[in-house]
Formats: C-alpha cells, sequence, structure tokens
C-alpha cells in the first residue's frame, strides 16, 4: 500500500519533537507494511530540512502565512492554494498514493480531503484537538474546513472526548470517524525497568499560557512539598515561570531542564513518581499516554481525552480544570499512595504505535474498498 501522510505538524532539523506522534506513527505504518512517503508543508520561519536519523523520506515544502497571526479568510485561501498545488503534483506524479492520510484540521486536511476526492485517491483525516476545539469553532474558516472535510473517507479523532464534541459541532462529519488514540513506543517505555528509586513529579510539553504551569508552581509552592518537579520544555512562557518560581521561593526545588530528545523524555517519565498536567485544554496529549506506558502515575486537568485516558483511579488523579486547591491535594496523595507501577500501562489501556497502526490500515483498506481500490 502507497500511503502519502501529510500534516504540517512533523520533527525538522530545527524543531525535532515538533508533531513527534505524527512521525512515530507514521514509522509504525512504515514498519507494517506500508509504504510511507511524507509531505510536510512548513510556515515561515521553520527549517525545511529533515531531523537527523529520520529514515521516512519527507519533503517540506514552504507555505506563506505570518507568524503568531490568527487565521482569515485570505490567510487560509493564500496557504490553501500554495498547499493544493504541492499535493497536486504529488498525486499527479510516478509515485501516486493508493491513500491519503492527513493530520490536523486544517490547511492539511482541508486541503488534502478536497485533493484527493478529485483525484479519485481515498482520504482519512485525523483530527487532533485545537482543530476540533478551535478552527471548526470559527464562524468563517471553521464553515470552510468542515466543508472541505466532507469529502474525506474518514475522519479519524484521538479520543472519545473529541467524538462527542464533534457530534455536536458537526453530526455529518461524527457520522464517519472512528476513534483511534495515539499511541507510544513499546522500544522505548518500559514499566519494569525504573520502578524502584522514583523521584519527584514532572511535566512535560510546551511552556505556553494554555498549559496552566502558573497554577501548578502555585499548587506545588502551597504543598510545601521536599519533593522536587522538573519541568521539561521549553516556550513563551518559560522567562515568565521562571520569575514566578523566584517569587514564590522554590529555589533549588523546580528544575527547569529545557526541551530534551523523545527518548531523554520518555526516561524521565519513568523515573518520576508522577506527570502532571494542568492544562486548560488537551486533544489526547501523548506525554500522558507514553507516562502510563512506563508505569508513571499521572495527575491531569479533567479536559479534552484525558477522563478517558485517567478513567480508572488507579492509573492517575484527575482534577477541575483552574482548581489551584485541588491540584494541590492532588499533587499531595499521589506521592502519598502506593501506586502499582507494573500494572499501569494494563489498567489504562492505552496502546502501542504498533498496534494504532493495525487499526489504521484496516481503516484504509476499509475506505479502499468503499471505492473499489486494491488492499495494497
Amino acid at each position: 500500500m502507497q500511503l502519502l501522510v501529510t500534516s504540517h505538524m512533523f520533527p525538522t532539523e530545527d524543531r525535532p519533537i515538533a508533531g513527534l506522534f505524527v512521525c512515530k506513527q507514521a514509522e509504525a505504518l512504515a514498519a507494517a507494511g506500508a509504504d510511507v512517503s511524507v509531505l510536510a508543508p512548513q510556515y515561515p520561519g521553520v527549517s525545511g530540512a529533515a531531523p537527523e536519523g529520520l529514515a521516512l523520506p519527507v519533503s517540506y515544502p514552504p507555505l506563506p502565512w505570518g507568524p503568531g497571526l490568527l487565521p482569515s479568510k485570505a490567510r487560509v485561501v493564500r496557504a490553501s492554494r500554495v498547499y493544493r498545488r504541492h499535493l497536486e503534483a504529488r498525486l499527479e506524479g510516478e509515485r501516486r498514493p493508493d491513500v491519503v492520510h492527513a493530520h490536523y484540521g486544517f490547511p492539511d486536511g482541508a486541503v488534502s480531503a478536497t485533493v484527493a476526492a478529485r483525484a479519485g485517491v481515498p482520504c482519512v483525516v485525523t483530527l487532533h484537538g485545537t482543530d476540533v476545539h478551535i478552527q471548526l469553532a470559527r464562524a468563517v474558516t471553521g464553515r470552510l474546513v468542515r466543508g472541505a472535510l466532507r469529502r474525506a473517507d474518514r475522519i479519524v479523532l484521538v479520543s472519545p472526548h473529541m467524538a462527542a464534541e464533534l457530534a455536536h459541532t458537526d453530526p455529518g462529519l461524527a457520522r464517519r470517524s472512528v476513534v483511534i488514540p495515539n499511541g507510544y513506543d513499546a522500544t522505548a517505555a518500559c514499566a519494569g525497568d525504573y520502578v524502584r528509586g522514583r523521584r519527584g513529579l514532572l511535566y512535560v510539553g510546551r511552556l505556553a499560557p494554555e498549559k496552566g504551569l502558573d497554577r501548578l508552581l502555585h499548587a506545588y509552592a502551597a504543598t510545601g512539598l521536599a519533593d522536587p518537579l522538573t519541568i521539561v520544555g521549553s516556550g513563551p512562557e518559560e522567562e515568565a515561570l521562571r520569575e514566578l518560581a523566584a517569587r514564590l521561593a522554590l529555589g533549588g526545588r523546580v528544575l527547569f531542564a529545557g526541551a530534551l530528545p523523545n527518548a531523554e523524555a520518555v526516561e524521565a517519565m519513568a523515573g518520576a513518581r508522577a506527570l502532571v498536567l494542568a492544562s486548560d485544554r488537551e486533544g489526547m496529549p501523548s506525554v500522558a499516554v507514553e507516562a502510563l506506558a512506563c508505569g508513571t502515575p499521572v495527575v491531569a486537568t479533567a479536559v479534552g481525552g484525558l477522563p478517558h485516558l485517567l478513567r480508572d483511579r488507579r492509573v492517575g488523579i484527575l482534577v477541575p480544570p483552574g482548581d489551584v486547591d485541588a491540584l494541590a491535594a492532588a499533587l499531595r496523595e499521589v506521592l502519598l499512595r502506593d501506586w502499582a507501577h507494573a500494572a499501569i500501562r494494563r489498567l489504562s489501556g492505552v496502546l502501542s504505535w504498533d498496534e494504532v497502526a493495525g487499526r489504521l490500515i484496516d481503516v484504509y483498506r476499509e475506505a479502499l474498498a468503499e471505492r473499489g481500490g486494491g488492499h495494497g
């Protein structure tokens, strides 16, 4: 099966962990036998080169836009036209794919569904969170994106929460959707290897306003815990968060470790007593999946797919978003409880990327069969 993956969120030389979950999934599909290539258009300011060690064939054509600017009809149309030309060239070339799999509603899903439908190629679109919560909810651009996505053969959602939200936003799209969550790398995440000597609390992710890290620091300060809090990641809030940690007199109890390669971040999760997420919104965060696969309990706000992921209290603790007192209480509890680390992966029901790839290949085959194509 010739598979073309399209996503503007994909690792590059200067952003090696951007869209890493898309890359991991594509690598798993290749390992499962699909002949995978990637079209990863990039907005200005991002390197158009692949990170070292990437085995998949990837092209990084540039897209017009403007960093930090909200979508407008003019920007959407302009970027879509350029994206469409690159995709049309791929579908008209010698290596015409059997299936196109796009990640994110805009620009990837909207453009890919439209172009693939015209070319008679099945298209699957995965929505990851902000595309459902924000993009599809906008008055003008949301209507344009929803209209384009109706041409996709299947919509993949990464959590049941997103499925419920899409059913409310667009019942027609929801009827052609299937829930397949993000996975974990079974070769890197080991529940048994790091059970002993677990130490401290850990956050892994972007240092951005919607991640609620200011509330996490306030909650951590309120506990008076001696256990350290390590913050892994980078982003626009880093300086403000460092200043807040200093004002709260957290001293050496909070470590800002910067961005780490995925393998090192997973090892940090496996060595932590708990992963903590205080986000205002999420889809199905890969870091939570990876932590649970390591046997590490998760403390998280009840947003997006996290309530489904932490539905068994033996794998983590949910708190209301924005509630600093509840978060502080949960941090104390997670350190006091006796967790069955070796059982957390099983109890949470998380899937490996290999298992995710198997489910996706079934979806591709269904889409091909409905269009009368082969099963490659």
